[in-house]
């Protein structure tokens, strides 16, 4: 491939990530990082790991670059974690997140949904409702 950038990169890892093979997606993340390329926000958007063990290694990969604050890294670790059960550690990464969007919130509500605690998901559904969406809202009716 005579061409190759970030684009090219999150294809790769897309694709890998929707074949199944989550470790190939991981090596082809890390030998690419070897050769200089740089993974963004949206590069981790593309893992949506759905094993803990891999989770916590992209966990630290976007810590050590400094995505932990974008909203796509953040949104894919949110998933990451509903999808392994692991509630309160997406809480943890969602409160942390200083942008939140549609996929953030759908992520931490579907988890809560996933391991049963639908009482907490109707609370953090209610509370979108009345502050989230109130506020675009009143944004919009400014315009």
């Amino acid at each position: 491939m005579p061409h190759k950038d970030t684009v090219t990169l999150d294809t790769m890892i897309t694709a890998y990530v929707d074949s199944g093979y989550l470790r190939a997606a991981w090596d082809f993340l890390k030998s690419m990082k070897r050769r200089g390329f740089q993974a963004d926000g949206y590069t981790f958007g593309s893992i949506r790991a759905s094993r803990y063990d891999l989770g916590q290694k992209v966990h630290s990969l976007i810590v050590k670059i400094g995505y932990e604050r974008n909203v796509y890294a953040g949104s894919a670790l949110l998933d990451m974690y509903a999808e392994c059960d692991r509630v309160e550690d997406a809480y943890d990464v969602f409160r942390g997140m200083p942008t939140r969007n549609f996929v953030s919130w759908n992520a931490l509500l579907d988890g809560f949904v996933q391991v049963g605690d639908r009482d907490t998901a109707f609370w953090l559904l209610d509370w979108w409702r009345r502050n989230v969406l109130w506020l675009k809202m009143a944004h919009l009716l400014h315009f």
